[in-house]
């Protein structure tokens, strides 16, 4: 009995050992791993940075005034990187067209906005409808006429531009909000005089038979 009494209690001290040797090293490894901070490969995701896509487009306004007067137009200009189209202002159909809209105001008047180059009409084989694509760079100009009592130097006028900017695989959505400002006068062009037409051959003969 005593024999075996020992036996046990020689089993149970090893387990206990074994017990605790592997719980302190598991501890340590543990903590090492808290305490030592991870070191990153060049490949590693966390030292690749996010590289950002540039823009397909970019989008700008401004306002001209025709000298002595407080007449003149609201410019929203468009450029887009080669490749890139936006749809025209009277696109219809089942393509969205681009829209421009202007915040009102009892400081001025506004016009509509017209294209100073017309886009480019193509049949698309999937809508089955014409299409209407800016290509490049397109200004839209809408007549604007400020109070008489109104500073264009210190007024900026809010518009925003929606739509969508595409390529050849897919299209973005646009919600451009823009502040456009004065940026100058232009001088208007002047009248050319009225040329006095020749007269014709027939009424040169009338004129020589009656002298």
């Amino acid at each position: 009995m005593n024999r075996i009494r020992c036996v046990r209690r020689a089993l149970g001290i090893l387990t206990l050992t074994l017990l605790i040797t592997i719980l302190s090293s598991y501890t340590r490894s543990t903590i090492a791993q808290v305490s030592t901070p991870a070191t990153a490969t060049p490949d590693s995701p966390s030292t690749l940075a996010k590289k950002e896509e540039p823009k397909s487009y970019k989008f700008s306004s401004r306002v001209h005034l025709k000298q002595g007067t407080t007449q003149g137009y609201l410019v929203v200009k468009v450029e887009l990187n080669p490749g890139f189209h936006i749809y025209s202002i009277t696109q219809k159909g089942a393509v969205p067209p681009t829209k421009l809209k202007v915040a009102e105001s009892k400081q001025y008047k506004l016009g509509k906005f017209n294209p100073d180059t017309p886009a480019k009409i193509t049949k698309d084989p999937w809508l089955k409808q014409d299409v209407e694509k800016h290509v490049g760079q397109v200004q839209f100009f809408a007549p604007i006429e400020f109070a008489s009592n109104v500073d264009p130097g210190k007024l900026q006028v809010a518009l925003e531009l929606s739509g969508q900017v595409c390529g050849e695989q897919s299209c973005v959505q646009v919600n451009e909000k823009m502040k456009a400002s004065f940026a100058g006068y232009f001088s208007p062009k002047p009248k050319k005089p009225e040329s006095k037409s020749k007269p014709s051959i027939a009424q040169e003969k009338s004129r020589t038979r009656k002298r």
